[in-house]
């Protein structure tokens, strides 16, 4: 049981992006800002550059890589803080932009933040390293220093990520994702063999052309092997697809999400880039399913080399085949071991676990800042 403030915490939450079906990090801030309002303990508003907030702002005119940028959005978001004067800022660092101008303003005024620290700023590609690194030692390294309390997804992200196993000075704290309580219902109720991705296969660093590539391999030895791929938008479809790879849209019904999960031979998450968790590898154990992924950033930390799964090396086709095939070989026993470990699962992962463990360190942060 959190212990309640002296009175309830105004706390802004600030993002670059908070759509939901956007991505993981979107669909963590939804769920643990529903949490936070539950408990009664906080009055929550937002900030971000692409939902509907707290906090309007004027459309962004920059765009570079992931990210945007409007140059009027620091001086909004000062006067704004000045005036509602917020008691706590929890930052959510994907990617620069919106969270910057939160942490100048908030060193300005005095106001202490927290930081959940989504992920590294990379990319594939030199340019893109050196912009990230450069941006890293320039603010980043200072956001998360001068933070009250670091947040992660999993310590093996740390021990993955380019920037935090470097720095002793930040000393982060685990708080994962949950599971969804409907997820681990899934049902297999699609009666084909398939494997199952689900993101962006557009985006280059979720290693989609990796795993069409093994798929195609797999294929001279199960020829009725699909590949089912969930989460394409519209502007993102795949050049010349192969007529047996299923492009399904983002599938918001977390039951039908379940059922898909539990119906597939393996999910596989190929990424080429360090994951702070692997939001959907959790899900498809949950349903009961085996998974493979990169052995990167925060994955080693949901998947037992063996045990429920396989970790690859990023980038290599040959090796992510094998992982698989291991899998459809021996699929029965995968899934009596997941099962057998299942139990355990909500226990970790869940929502209110995590938002314990984030409630607890605001409060502290907000009764700190009250004494000083």
């Amino acid at each position: 049981m959190t212990r309640a403030p002296q009175r309830p915490i105004k706390l802004l939450i600030a993002s670059q992006y908070a759509e939901i079906n956007k991505g993981g990090a979107e669909r963590y801030i939804h769920e643990i800002r529903n949490c936070l309002v539950s408990s009664g303990h906080f009055r929550v508003s937002t900030l971000s550059a692409d939902a509907k907030s707290s906090y309007r702002l004027p459309k962004p005119l920059i765009s570079l890589f992931s990210s945007t940028l409007n140059p009027i959005w620091l001086p909004l978001i000062l006067k704004r803080l000045r005036t509602d004067r917020p008691d706590l800022i929890y930052l959510h660092y994907s990617v620069p932009g919106i969270v910057d101008c939160c942490y100048l303003s908030a060193r300005r005024l005095n106001i202490p933040y927290v930081v959940m620290y989504h992920s590294d700023i990379s990319g594939i590609g030199t340019l893109k390293k050196i912009v990230g690194t450069v941006y890293y030692h320039l603010i980043g390294k200072q956001i998360l220093r001068n933070a009250v309390r670091v947040f992660v997804n999993s310590e093996a992200f740390v021990s993955g990520s380019s920037f935090l196993k470097k720095d002793s000075h930040i000393r982060p704290l685990a708080a994962p994702p949950g599971v969804d309580p409907p997820i681990y219902n899934g049902t297999p109720s699609h009666p084909f063999r398939f494997l199952l991705f689900v993101g962006k296969p557009a985006l280059t660093v979720k290693g989609f052309s990796i795993l069409e590539k093994a798929w195609q391999q797999l294929r001279k030895s199960y020829p009725d092997l699909a590949l089912v791929v969930i989460g394409t938008p519209p502007h993102h479809r795949i050049r010349n697809p192969h007529p047996d790879i299923r492009l399904l849209p983002v599938i918001t019904d977390r039951c039908e999400l379940a059922d898909w999960y539990a119906s597939a031979s393996v999910t596989i998450l190929p990424s080429l880039i360090t994951e702070s968790f692997g939001m959907v590898l959790a899900e498809a154990l949950a349903a009961g399913c085996p998974v493979v992924g990169s052995r990167i950033g925060g994955i080693p930390a949901i998947i037992t080399d063996g045990e429920n799964g396989y970790l690859v090396r990023p980038g290599s086709v040959g090796s992510l085949a094998t992982a698989i095939q291991n899998v459809l070989e021996n699929e029965n026993q995968f899934r009596q071991r997941i099962a057998a470990f299942n139990h355990a699962f909500p226990l970790w992962f869940s929502w209110e676990r995590t938002t314990a463990i984030v409630s607890a360190s605001l409060i502290d942060a907000f009764d700190h800042h009250q004494k000083a």
